[in-house]
């Protein structure tokens, strides 16, 4: 109401903004239980491209203060069949090479794209994993770093979306160095 009184005021539509991503929050949680206790969740068609614009342009503030950038090479739509739950995959996959991999300066994000699957690739450029750590850093509560703030619960959580996508989710190193993790599902 105080915007239609108020339309210019730059405040005011942060707030309302704010608001807008709380409520999309509350949202993500009650589909997050659904996912963890009986594993449905309901589905869309969505253009998989604006999901992951999304979330980038979420990020585009927190990348610029650890001086990182983004370097994407996506086509312009491609439709799925989802939740927007899959948004949480590409937020962890992201917050975690900024956590993690920031001294690696960028993050590149791509899709492959063959007749039975799409395989989008969040590469960073920081330490690779250890090639026994790729499968247990999905496991709930395991982290490789524990000098890092978290519960070891967001690729945990992540491999679960993915699952109730009929999708998988991985870790593969990148050359010369780095991580990609990446989301395999089916067209």
């Amino acid at each position: 109401l105080l915007l239609e009184d108020n339309s210019e005021d730059e405040m005011l539509e942060l707030i309302v903004n704010n608001c807008d991503k709380l409520v999309v929050v509350m949202d993500n949680a009650t589909v997050l239980s659904q996912v963890v206790t009986d594993g449905y969740i309901e589905k869309k068609d969505y253009d998989l491209i604006e999901i992951i614009q999304s979330v980038i342009s979420e990020f585009s503030t927190i990348l610029d203060q650890s001086g990182m950038t983004f370097d994407v090479n996506l086509p312009n739509s491609i439709i799925i069949h989802a939740n927007l739950i899959i948004s949480e995959i590409f937020k962890n996959f992201i917050s975690n090479a900024i956590k993690y991999a920031s001294d690696g300066k960028k993050i590149v994000i791509d899709i492959e794209n063959n007749d039975q699957f799409l395989i989008i690739n969040v590469k960073d450029f920081g330490t690779t994993i250890a090639k026994k750590d790729h499968q247990r850093i999905f496991n709930r509560s395991y982290q490789i770093d524990i000098n890092k703030k978290g519960r070891g619960l967001g690729l945990a959580i992540v491999k679960k979306i993915a699952e109730i996508h009929g999708a998988e989710v991985g870790v593969k190193p990148n050359e010369p160095k780095g991580n990609i993790f990446y989301l395999k599902i089916p067209k």
